[in-house]
């Protein structure tokens, strides 16, 4: 037996030697064909490509079976034979392993970019990871520097060195020192104006001395270049050169662009055509002229004014490669007329008003100079009422315009009873900053009950309506966004009305977003009414409270001052404030929690405060957020509680 084992050490050894002798083989292969270091000199990197590149695949050392085999014929009894065969059969039975990759570094962009070059590399087996360990260094250099980081602190190993381990590696990355940008030299050819532009685009892009060299953010840099150039008339710009000088040891990086913009182009001619009628229109929904440079942007906007103003159907705006000619740009516009009328109905439902049915007419264009009319109908079991507007743009119809506004409306709630009659004169004008202007001069009859007393009034009220709002582009379900709108309107007695009043409301309503899917919504509205014999004042110039879209946990209108027999008379002031918080419990819906708060008083030394609280659900659906809240009246001594309902979004 001694024997034996003298010579299966002796096999050990051998089968050692050969693997030691193969491993200095591939080592010394990879090392010749690794690129040259760092402190060599200079790097120079022509048009840089994506951020993640494909990796250099490299095959395994050879199993050295032929060694083996040698050592295989050398022994010499069948019990050694017997052994060493159930050696190999268990080698063979084992399941292979494959290397797992674990990266921490500096950064999350930075670790995601590591992964995804790890992820270029072929499999490899837990055995092989002593021969490719150089390579897998390698990527994490590359994936670094990326970022700028030329002279990274890398450490890798395996999780665990014991026989039975899984194959996970452990990749530790630190930064070091970035390369910055030493010096910037770009030859831009092109006028003062897209200079400026271009000059933006750098600096938006981080391209500045002492930043941080970025690989995607030069790449981003280039890209921009041309986009721009072309959005502004260079349809012929190009990217003469550009490369950068690395010197990763100095941790310095020199930048040379030479742009050319070539000629500016310029429109030559808008051209419409179909629908013959609405060409005067269209020309003024149309920012850019003719002899102006060609703008995309601007031809963006025309688009979508065209559309905008509810004309057309269908408005292409075609650009012909063939009919430029001599740096001059042609325009066609296609136009289609919409409907002569349309008709929309909808029904819905709330806790407020209870079922309702809604109309909506459109007639968008009645005549050459783009008159149009607009109705809207609504039936609920409280509130019916009809609404129409005839709209007369002016020289900007969507910006500049005079409406014609008929109301007639009844209601049955509560303590209320009246039907109004309402003509509206107004001109509406945005022409300036972001604030809608609406000048109007309105006159209401009212027929009503309130609360036992009966009365009519006839008032005249010029008045004023400012409003804005912002948001993002997802109307129906926005992460960000506010509403600002306040009206103020007043009449004075012996002429036409019947009593002198000052009437005026404002609201305010802001949409926030701490996390992605949670919401912050916050409203507050302020109402004031001076003047005139509240007894003669109709109900719709009155204030109250409670509702779904007021204070929760009460009815509709039900918070106002009252008279002796416990009958809602209405207020001369409003001031109702909300504060909810939306929590996401599952995809495209939200858990929220909401304190609402208000009074409805003729007087503030002793006002009489209302509280609401309470939860409810939000779905978000393809027509706007459903909600429904359960909310409680927690300031009454007999604790009132409803259920709210209702479909639309926030803004």
């Amino acid at each position: 037996m001694l024997a034996t084992d003298r010579r299966i050490n002796l096999f050990s050894l051998n089968i050692l030697a050969a693997l030691l002798a193969s491993a200095t083989t591939c080592s010394a292969a990879a090392e010749r064909e690794k690129s040259p270091e760092a402190g060599a000199g200079a790097i120079e990197y022509a048009d840089i490509g994506s951020v993640h590149k494909d990796g250099e695949l490299v095959t395994e050392p050879r199993h050295a079976s032929q060694v083996v085999r040698r050592i295989w014929m050398n022994i010499r009894t069948s019990e050694d034979r017997q052994s060493f065969k159930e050696s190999i059969a268990r080698m063979q039975n084992r399941k292979p392993v494959y290397l797992s990759y674990t990266v921490t570094a500096d950064q999350s962009d930075i670790e995601d970019n590591i992964r995804a070059y790890l992820n270029t590399l072929s499999k490899i087996r837990r055995r092989g990871f002593v021969f490719h360990k150089k390579e897998i260094e390698k990527k994490v250099a590359e994936a670094m520097a990326v970022f700028g980081y030329y002279n990274p602190e890398i450490t890798i190993e395996l999780a665990d060195q014991s026989d039975n381990a899984n194959g996970e590696v452990l990749i530790k990355a630190r930064k070091g020192k970035p390369v910055l940008i030493r010096n910037i030299e770009a030859e831009l050819n092109v006028d003062d104006e897209v200079l400026a532009l271009l000059e933006k685009v750098r600096l938006s892009n981080h391209m500045v001395k002492d930043g941080i060299f970025n690989h995607s953010d030069y790449e981003s840099y280039k890209s921009s270049l041309i986009a721009n150039a072309v959005s502004k008339g260079y349809l012929k710009a190009k990217l003469v050169s550009s490369h950068v000088k690395l010197y990763p040891e100095e941790n310095a990086a020199d930048i040379f662009i030479t742009f050319d913009g070539g000629p500016r182009y310029k429109i030559s001619s808008i051209e419409f055509h179909g629908f013959e009628e609405s060409h005067d229109m269209a020309r003024k929904l149309t920012p850019i002229k003719e002899g102006e440079y060609y703008d995309t942007e601007k031809i963006s906007k025309m688009n979508h004014n065209l559309y905008e103003s509810g004309y057309f159907k269908t408005a292409d705006i075609q650009t012909k490669k063939d009919d430029i000619v001599d740096d001059r740009v042609p325009l066609k516009v296609e136009l289609a007329r919409r409907p002569y009328a349309t008709l929309d109905a909808g029904i819905g439902v709330s806790t407020d008003e209870g079922v309702r049915l809604q109309l909506f007419g459109k007639m968008p264009w009645l005549n050459s100079k783009g008159h149009s009319f607009n109705s809207f109908m609504k039936v609920s079991q409280v509130n019916q009422y009809i609404h129409g507007d005839y709209i007369i743009p002016r020289d900007d119809p969507l910006r500049d315009f005079y409406v014609i506004s008929p109301h007639f409306e009844h209601k049955d709630n509560n303590d209320t009873l009246y039907d109004s009659f309402v003509m509206t004169l107004a001109y509406v004008t945005k022409t300036h900053g972001r604030w809608e202007r609406k000048y109007f001069l309105e006159y209401g009859y009212d027929d009503f009950e309130q609360g036992g007393e009966h009365g009519n009034a006839s008032l005249l009220m010029p008045g004023v309506k400012l409003s804005t709002s912002d948001m993002e582009q997802n109307t129906m379900d926005p992460s960000w966004g506010y509403r600002f709108t306040v009206t103020g309107k007043t009449s004075v007695e012996q002429m036409i009305s019947n009593q002198s009043l000052a009437h005026v409301n404002a609201s305010m309503k802001w949409v926030l977003s701490p996390t992605e899917n949670s919401r912050l919504v916050m409203r507050y509205e302020q109402g004031w009414l001076f003047g005139g014999d509240m007894k003669k004042i109709p109900p719709r110039l009155r204030f109250f409270a409670g509702g779904d879209q007021s204070i929760r946990g009460y009815g509709f209108e039900k918070i106002a001052p009252k008279n002796n027999k416990g009958e809602l008379l209405g207020g001369r002031y409003l001031s109702v404030g909300s504060v909810e918080m939306q929590f996401p419990i599952r995809t495209g819906m939200r858990l929220a929690t909401f304190l609402d708060a208000g009074t409805v008083n003729n007087s503030y030394i002793h006002p009489d405060m209302h509280y609401g609280t309470g939860l409810g659900v939000r779905y978000i659906s393809p027509v706007g957020p459903i909600r429904f809240d359960i909310g409680v009246g927690v300031s009454e001594t007999h604790v009132p509680w409803k259920i709210h309902f209702g479909i639309g979004p926030e803004l």
